[in-house]
């Protein structure tokens, strides 16, 4: 049984991701803001990230950590704030993108096709600064 990781600030979201991903077979671990989120990764690594862009300690820089410190962890971004926030993210290491909001289905699908895909993880591109 896969495990994954779910990163984001808004409990009704981790709630919503952490239920759609246990029906559909996985095993799931929940974190509140990125920092939460890395220390529960290293702590216990997890076959695949989901994390949100915009929440304290930014999604962006969960990503960019996780990245130097375990490139191969499949990571999906996802955010409620437009289009070129999560070409960005993608830009920084995300394997693959979700914009919010988004049907439970369509997570589960996401997250079953990246793990079936065997997908090599994406190197981040020139840091740009942002």
């Amino acid at each position: 049984m896969a495990r994954i990781l779910v990163i984001d600030d808004e409990k009704p979201i981790c709630t919503l991701c952490a239920s759609a991903l246990r029906v559909a077979g996985y095993k799931v671990l929940t974190a509140n803001d990125g920092f939460e989120g890395v220390n529960l990764f290293r702590a216990n690594p997890t076959d695949a990230v989901l994390v949100d862009l915009l929440m304290p300690h930014s999604g962006l820089q969960v990503i960019r950590v996780l990245r130097e410190s375990y490139p191969d962890v499949p990571i999906i971004a996802m955010s409620g704030y437009g289009r070129r926030r999560l070409e960005f993210a993608s830009g920084v290491g995300a394997n693959r993108i979700l914009s919010k909001p988004f049907a439970p289905d369509d997570l589960v699908a996401l997250v079953d096709d990246l793990l079936d895909s065997g997908e090599k993880p994406k190197k981040p591109g020139p840091d740009t600064g942002h």
